[in-house]
């Protein structure tokens, strides 16, 4: 079904992002909470399908990371201003697809207010909240049939910004399939 999004990606069955819930300051670790964007969160990794349904959620992770290149994950080239259009291209076939992750992340928060500042110091009760948040995210997708790709519903942050931290080596063979798939286009 993401194919019909971005002709060209075949096997697609979910886009990966993640998101930051602002949260009060932690008693323990402060320092592993506080982002670059200058506050302290607690960061929820989701995998969403086709309709911004959740097939994967990941709460709790401290810290901000990109994601690296490897054959069962498709990352975007890096802009360094020499781009040809091939390599364009497969970048906004991509950038539509995770469009989606961003538009269920921002109608998780519009749903779930709360989320917008979690004013608690017991984190394993803030992860408990965001998985029920995520869990009833999934019912009123699959109850209202609700359009994610309504832009009222974009993610302004971006946690993974791959432009910021890319590894050093990426897997041979993931950038032999990007390659092969821009080829493709």
């Amino acid at each position: 079904i993401f194919e019909n999004r971005s002709r060209g990606f075949q096997g697609v069955i979910g886009a990966i992002d993640g998101c930051h819930i602002p949260c009060k300051q932690p008693i323990r670790n402060p320092h592993d909470y506080y982002n670059r964007k200058g506050f302290h969160s607690i960061i929820l990794q989701g995998v969403c399908n086709h309709r911004g349904k959740f097939i994967d959620c990941f709460i709790g992770l401290p810290g901000d990371s990109a994601y690296p290149l490897m054959v069962n994950l498709m990352t975007p080239y890096r802009e360094n201003g020499h781009l040809i259009g091939p390599q364009i291209q497969y970048n906004t076939k991509l950038s539509r697809i995770r469009s989606i992750i961003e538009r269920a992340f921002g109608l998780l928060k519009t749903k779930f207010r709360r989320l917008k500042y979690l004013d608690i110091a017991d984190f394993d009760l803030g992860n408990k909240m965001i998985a029920a948040a995520c869990t009833l995210h999934n019912f009123i997708i699959d109850g209202d049939n609700l359009n994610v790709e309504d832009e009222d519903y974009l993610e302004d942050e971006d946690v993974n910004d791959i432009e910021q931290a890319r590894r050093q080596e990426e897997v041979i063979d993931a950038v032999e399939k990007r390659r092969n798939i821009t080829d493709q286009l």
